[in-house]
């Protein structure tokens, strides 16, 4: 089986789905001992991601090797207090400004360069940590994967520091703003499988853009 056609998704109820893409509108229940096929009116489709994001899968597996890897991998406990709640979002109207440091390299100024930014497309998620980056050798930073995309961000608890020597800073940056309310902080449970706590992430996003839309 072609593991590229292999995806994760929600169902309408908000239930992780495990699917194999046969063509574009039917879609396989690779959880189902008889290949049978997905309703497609039942999946959430803005949900759907390739399996590989979440699972290290080989590019060709049979069936029963990626059904097994899944079980095992959603079945592993997540200790929720280690889950951040975070706000993401891009920069955006970046501005720069130099100030005079007051000091002086052979009579030639020295400025300090100061910038200011306002932000956009701000959405809620739950986040982990993932590691950290160290660019010249001075400046750490962390990463945290979004638990609903598993895509990771530079994550922040307070006011961004040395972010501009951050590679990748500029205009659309993304980073998080986490909070310090964790998933255990909400729903009272020490631990919880990893399964449970991606259909928690979908539905908190889901909870938030619903009530932005009101």
């Amino acid at each position: 089986m072609n593991t590229e056609r292999v995806f994760t998704a929600f169902n309408k109820e908000g239930k992780e789905i495990l699917l194999y893409r046969k063509d574009r509108d039917t879609y396989i229940d690779l959880n189902s001992e008889n290949n049978s096929v997905y309703p497609k009116e039942d999946i959430d489709l803005e949900t759907i991601i390739h399996a590989s994001k979440s699972l290290n899968l080989f590019k060709h597996m049979l069936k029963s090797s990626i059904t097994r890897k899944y079980k095992k991998d959603r079945e592993k406990l997540i200790e929720t207090k280690n889950v951040l709640f975070g706000l993401r979002q891009n920069i955006i109207n970046l501005k720069t400004t130099k100030i005079d440091s007051g000091w002086r390299f052979y009579n030639i100024p020295l400025y300090n360069t100061h910038y200011k930014w306002d932000t956009s497309g701000k959405v809620m998620g739950l986040y982990i940590y993932s590691k950290s980056i160290t660019f010249d050798k001075d400046y750490n930073f962390k990463l945290y994967k979004n638990l609903y995309d598993h895509n990771t961000y530079f994550g922040f608890f307070n006011e961004p520091k040395d972010i501009s020597s951050n590679p990748n800073f500029g205009e659309n940056m993304k980073y998080v703003m986490l909070s310090e309310n964790t998933l255990e902080s909400k729903i009272k449970e020490t631990y919880l499988e990893k399964k449970l706590v991606y259909e928690y992430a979908n539905q908190t996003r889901k909870e938030v853009l619903e009530n932005n839309d009101k």
